[in-house]
Formats: structure tokens, sequence, C-alpha cells
């Protein structure tokens, strides 16, 4: 990976975990998410994200960061359209075909997958616009 830019991996990976901290919340989708998975607010309270958990997440949004970074550079990527085009292509050939498998094979409820699909894009498009403004 050439012209690896850390800083900007590190903002796009905390900007992400950040808004899917807040996709999850009460003030987005937290209530229904919690619903379609047979929990509500007051068990959500009592398994409130450890450390450990934590850690794991951002590593896993810092994984992504650095995939990303590399279809940027290798695609020289450096518009936002061009990163939403490109976030958009990974999203529906990846995350979202995923999704719709764990939805027909495993009866994930198409109203949860929808929720962390949306999610997901989110963050796709978010660290590839970082990635792709900040070389």
């Amino acid at each position: 990976m050439n012209n690896v830019n850390l800083l900007a991996l590190a903002v796009a990976a905390l900007t992400a975990f950040i808004a899917s901290g807040l996709w999850y919340s009460p003030l987005l989708f937290g209530t229904q998410w919690l619903a379609l998975r047979g929990k509500d607010a007051s068990t959500a309270k009592s398994q409130k994200m450890t450390a450990g958990r934590m850690i794991g997440e951002i590593v896993r949004v810092l994984i992504i960061a650095i995939v990303l970074d590399h279809f940027v550079s290798v695609l020289g990527v450096d518009s936002i359209l061009g990163a939403i085009e490109l976030a958009l292509w990974i999203w529906v050939g990846f995350y979202a075909i995923i999704l719709a498998g764990s939805v027909i094979h495993d009866q994930v409820p198409w109203k949860l997958a929808a929720i962390h699909a949306g999610d997901g894009l989110a963050r796709i498009i978010l660290i590839t616009i970082i990635i792709s403004v900040w070389r």
C-alpha cells in the first residue's frame, strides 16, 4: 500500500465507529433493532458494550478502512462523488448481498437486515469519502 495516510485511516475508522453507535442508539434505530432481536431497553442497559467488544469493533472498522484505502488507491478515487460511487458498488456487491443471504438462508428478519445494511452503507460511505479526499 503506497501513500497510506494513517491519520486519515484513524479519523475515518473513528468517525464510522461513532456513526454506528449513533445508528444503533435510541435516537435512530436502536429501539427497532432491540425489538427485532427480541430484547428491550432494560435488557440492553444490562448488556453494555464491554471494553473488549469496543476494541474489537474499532479493530473491525479499522480493517474496513484499510481495505477501502487500498481500493481508493488502486482505483485512483480522489473526489466525493467517486468515493460515493465506489462505496455503493462495494456495499451492493458485498455487504447487502451477504445480508440478503442471511435473510434467505437463516431467516433473519428483513427489517433487522435492513438496519444492519443501512449502518454498513453509512460506514462505507463515510470511510471512503474521508480517505478519498484526505490524500
